[in-house]
């Protein structure tokens, strides 16, 4: 008689604040028994750690998709099912009927902010726990507002995110206070976050030493400190390779116009660095550092093993961007302005045209007003970059039938733009080029987005082709064109309105103008 084999199914997960936060509002939702794959925040590529068997599953948390690519090709050949949520940026794999993939590299976005939008906000409170820890203040206490909690509270989970993410660095699991996958274990035991650091003396433990290390590492000075650019060398201790990232953030948040450097020279000949940029950096921290084998987001990234060689090399590096880009001002903006830029395309530029699809044009379900006078200005500026050789995008709403955002679902629209239909098309009066890069977004029947970045790889792409300065236009200016901008201004591009090639729904009398106002405030030239 055989004894049948059960399915498997193995969490591997970063053992950091937003990791060890995703995870707990996954298994607080769906309880599942599970192996737990964890461990220091820089063990990166953990998948290949899982010892899966054909129809086993995983769960995969705020871990680098290019670090475990070929591990998670390998799970998924051999008959793995495989969840993915994570927020560093990497190009997606091909589709594959086993992959459930959510990945969503913008700056203002963390792995527990992912998990919480899929589960509808059921857990809320432990993502704004992982937000904090991500070092993103500002969409923690949004989140953290909307729920009503008292501004004490929300300290409250501030501390705990810092301290969660503190408690995941250093070299290996015995310079950490706790390991990581014992401390989820203690957290699984709470829905709510204010409960746990009341009822568990770990959370004390923790902040007591962080403050140690915190305190030490602010009594070291800079090796390098100017207008734009402020640089630590840790000594080669466990407390530094503790609070290097908790420090790296503390930088950042202390000289928000620098980019901030700290690293940590290790006996065994190679040395970690972590590094933030500002919001509006001209470049980000990824593509900073990934000539040196680094990497991460826009706003943070870092190296797990420079060679100390290469040391000097890189600060070098940082002072001329730094110096290049000069300080940014406090609203964002570089100086020189990007106001005094020529507007005329060249090397580094790119023209995004923002869903112009026959829905939207007269005639269309979703009419939008003077919609087709956009199609002459973008045709002129569509010319310019052929002529330039430079690239040019295209997005376009690819809705499933039963869209979350159509008035049958609920939704605040009727049915517009669904994929392979004529309503879907791009306007043929348009003449887009042979070689446009198609971006398709709003894919999902849950998921309702306005950015062409949100839910697609166009800053993967962007980023692959140099492209530094974006020139958008399209439709429509209150809606898709806005979001789509901001998100570009949060990513670090330079982005150029084209004011001639845009026109708004205009729900509210003013919106338009108002979209284009808010636009140049945050730091958009007019073209």
């Amino acid at each position: 008689m055989t004894t049948a084999i059960l399915p498997r199914h193995f969490d591997v997960v970063n053992g950091d604040a937003d990791g060890l936060c995703a995870l707990h509002q996954l298994r607080l939702a769906e309880p599942k028994a599970a192996r737990l794959v964890t461990g220091v925040k820089r063990d990166l590529a953990l998948l290949g750690r899982v010892d899966a068997r054909p129809g086993d599953s995983v769960t995969v948390l705020d871990l680098s998709l290019d670090e475990n690519r070929e591990a998670l090709a390998g799970l998924l050949a051999l008959g793995v099912r495989v969840e993915y949520f994570d927020h560093h940026l990497a190009a997606p794999p091909a589709e594959h009927p086993l992959l459930q993939l959510t990945l969503n590299p913008s700056p203002g976005v963390c792995t527990s902010l992912l998990v919480n939008r899929h589960l509808d906000g059921r857990f809320a409170a432990w993502a704004v726990v992982g937000a904090f820890g991500d070092n993103l203040a500002a969409p923690a206490r949004a989140l953290a507002a909307s729920l009503g909690l008292a501004d004490s509270e929300t300290e409250l989970l501030k501390v705990l995110g810092e301290c969660l993410n503190y408690n995941a660095c250093g070299d290996h699991a015995a310079e950490l206070t706790i390991d990581p996958a014992q401390l989820y274990k203690r957290m699984a035991a709470y829905p709510e976050p204010l409960d746990f650091i009341e009822q568990e003396a770990i959370c004390l433990e923790i902040d007591r030493r962080w403050s140690e290390d915190r305190a030490r590492a602010m009594a070291v000075k800079p090796v390098l400190d100017t207008p734009a650019l402020y640089v630590v060398e840790l000594p080669d201790a466990p407390w530094a390779r503790r609070i290097l990232g908790s420090h790296a953030n503390a930088l950042a948040n202390a000289h928000p116009a620098k980019v901030c450097a700290a690293y940590v020279p290790h006996t065994r000949q190679h040395i970690t660095l972590s590094l933030r940029c500002p919001a509006g950096h001209p470049q980000t921290a990824d593509h900073l550092l990934r000539p040196f084998g680094g990497a991460g987001r826009a706003l943070a990234a870092g190296i797990n093993d420079l060679p100390p060689a290469r040391l000097p090399e890189l600060i070098r590096h940082l002072g001329e961007v730094a110096e290049a880009a000069g300080a940014p001002t406090k609203n964002g903006e570089n100086s020189p302005s990007t106001a005094s830029m020529p507007v005329a395309p060249g090397s580094g530029d790119a023209l995004l045209v923002v869903d112009v699809q026959n829905d939207f044009l007269p005639g269309g379900s979703l009419a939008i007003p003077d919609g087709e006078r956009v199609i002459a200005p973008l045709r002129q500026w569509l010319g310019r970059f052929a002529a330039a050789g430079l690239p040019v995008f295209a997005s376009r709403d690819w809705h499933p039938a039963e869209h979350c955002s159509f008035r049958a679902q609920g939704g605040p629209w009727p049915p517009h733009c669904v994929a392979g239909t004529p309503g879907a098309e791009f306007a043929p009066a348009l003449e887009l080029p042979a070689t446009v890069r198609v971006v398709s977004k709003s894919t999902r029947c849950d998921s309702d987005t306005y950015s062409a970045f949100t839910g697609t790889d166009l800053d993967f792409q962007l980023r692959g082709l140099g492209v530094r300065r974006l020139f958008v236009g399209g439709l429509a200016t209150d809606y898709c064109v806005l979001n789509t901008v901001r998100e570009a201004l949060r990513l670090g591009y330079r982005v150029v309105v084209l004011r001639n090639a845009v026109r708004a729904v205009e729900a509210q009398p003013g919106d338009g103008a108002r979209a284009v106002a808010a636009m140049l405030a945050a730091g958009a030239e007019e073209g």
